[in-house]
């Protein structure tokens, strides 16, 4: 008989390891019921702030005058001064979504009014926590709100106080071009990004009818708010030779750093007390940054260098005038039999244009895209825009970019390629005359009027590293008569020195670029003229 064998077993308690991870799975759960209490509470805050910034925004941006004149230009503290209308415009707008209860009046939006210690700051133009495109520009306003937050449970993580901040920028900019008649983005600490020199010491007088604003940080040492330039070696911008010039009669010079003048007689002249230079100013943004370029199908033949060969943006792109069956057709010009007159229609031109000796480009209004090569040019060669029935310049864009088909390889490694975007080089063997597209030509062509009053541009976005791809406009003993902004980025535009040796010029152009350099021995007038000028035609909330 098998007796049957008594088996024991140990049952230990695991009381006490089940109680410290309840315990410690407790304390995440909370701390994420902080976390999310705590936001949802944030984001109704910022949700609040947002309903009265958007509207007192707007409701500011009432006393922006077209010409960018308010009733006070303003930096706010938050302190209930500063601003005058605009700020009560927006007070009214936050008392009536909850904030400073305890205001008596559109002019008590300060902090001791509010239970929360809220803040209200409007400032005109917009400071750089507006972002890139509307810091420091004329035409907007910014409206800001900040409230705390004192957290429920997130103290327990050390979070005790959250600041909620929203803010909201308005336009009433009404065709007004942005105010600007030069101005150079470089913000590093390049000295000489806006330079106006006469050549070989020479005498050059520039006189702008806008504003000039130079980004540029030099010297790193910051400067003074305002008052007279270094009288001699480099700032951010610097005018040099004897009685050079640089002049905004009816406008004012700012420069993040400091301004220079060399030379005997140079000088800045200014509207301000004194011809005041506004030295550490605010760095402002690309005021065209979201502008998108004029759109192309590379499916499509580009246009003719009026010969018999049609471009293309896979074969037979080497562009106009580069010879391989691509030479230039035209007549002999009727002013000079020696030279050969080449009439352009707008379009797409595959591998840009070669101007060489004896060639004069004659160009009917529109939009010329150059897919790659840019405009290169001989010593000799000359492009004019046609004129129309009146005698006056035509209307012209010229758009500097990439062949879309070799894009990838021209970022990855961009060279002289005539499929890459090259440098823009507008000069004439006479006069240079050119305008930007008009009101005209738009309607002839409806998809152009995004553009009005555009007249060169190279592409920001193309492969062309910085300062590799300039713009230069003038010519041999030119008198120049052009109009119109030129936009390029990332690049300097050059006012030619030599263009301008003997001969006065009237240049009604608005320059937005990294840098800029205008020379030469002469006295060059930049009217501002925002009907010939790229409009900025923003009102209304715009972020």
């Amino acid at each position: 008989m098998r007796i049957p064998r008594l088996h024991l077993s140990v049952v230990r308690r695991q009381d006490g390891q089940v109680l410290v991870i309840f315990a410690g799975g407790l304390v995440v759960l909370m701390l994420i019921a902080a976390l999310v209490v705590d936001l949802g509470f944030t984001f109704m805050i910022r949700r609040q702030e947002q309903n009265a910034a958007d509207p007192g925004a707007i409701a500011a941006a009432r006393f922006i005058r077209n010409a960018g004149v308010v009733d006070a230009v303003c930096a706010d503290t938050g302190l209930g001064t500063g601003c005058g209308s605009m700020r009560k415009a927006a007070c009214f707008y936050a008392r009536q979504n909850g904030f400073f209860p305890s205001a008596t009046g559109d002019d008590g939006c300060i902090a001791a009014n509010d239970p929360a210690g809220a803040t209200l700051v409007v400032n005109y133009p917009p400071s750089a926590a507006a972002g890139p495109y509307y810091s420091g520009r004329d035409g907007f306003v910014e409206v800001r709100i900040s409230r705390p937050h004192t957290s429920f449970l997130a103290g327990l993580i050390g979070l005790t106080r959250i600041q909620v901040t929203t803010n909201a920028v308005a336009a009433f900019s009404n065709g007004d071009s942005n105010s600007n008649s030069l101005v150079a983005l470089d913000n590093t600490g390049d000295c000489s990004a806006g330079n106006v020199h006469g050549t070989g010491g020479g005498t050059i007088k520039v006189t702008v009818g806008g504003n000039v604003h130079v980004n540029s940080k030099c010297p790193t040492v910051p400067p003074p708010t305002a008052g007279a330039c270094m009288a001699s070696g480099s700032g951010g911008l610097t005018v040099s030779g004897t009685n050079a010039s640089l002049a905004a009669p009816t406008g004012q010079v700012y420069v993040v750093g400091e301004c220079a003048i060399n030379g005997s007689g140079a000088k800045i002249t200014t509207s301000a007390p004194g011809n005041a230079v506004n030295q550490g100013s605010v760095v402002i943004g690309d005021p065209l940054g979201r502008l998108e370029g004029p759109p192309f199908d590379t499916s499509v033949s580009g246009q003719s260098c009026r010969g018999g060969t049609q471009t293309s943006a896979s074969t037979n792109n080497n562009g106009c005038g580069s010879g391989g069956g691509l030479a230039w057709q035209g007549t002999t010009c009727p002013d000079d039999n020696t030279i050969k007159c080449v009439t352009l229609s707008p379009g797409v031109y595959y591998g840009g244009w070669t101007v060489g000796t004896k060639t004069r480009l004659l160009m009917n209004a529109g939009i010329y895209i150059l897919a790659g090569g840019g405009i290169q040019q001989t010593s000799s060669g000359a492009i004019d825009a046609i004129t129309d029935a009146s005698g006056n310049p035509g209307h012209v864009m010229i758009y500097s970019t990439d062949n879309p088909l070799y894009k990838s390889t021209c970022t990855s490694a961009w060279s002289g390629s005539a499929h890459c975007q090259q440098e823009l080089k507008f000069t004439a063997r006479a006069d240079v005359k050119a305008y930007g597209l008009d009101d005209a030509t738009c309607t002839a062509i409806p998809s152009v009027c995004p553009y009005v009053g555009m007249f060169l541009w190279q592409d920001g976005k193309g492969s062309c590293p910085l300062m590799s791809c300039p713009i230069t406009v003038g010519g041999s003993n030119t008198t120049l008569d052009v109009a119109g902004t030129i936009y390029a980025p990332t690049q300097q535009v050059k006012i030619d020195g030599g263009a301008l040796a003997g001969n006065d010029g009237t240049a009604t152009v608005q320059i937005i670029s990294w840098q800029w350099d205008i020379g030469g021995n002469a006295n060059l007038l930049m009217p501002f003229d925002p009907t010939k000028l790229y409009h900025f035609d923003q009102k209304g909330l715009v972020q």
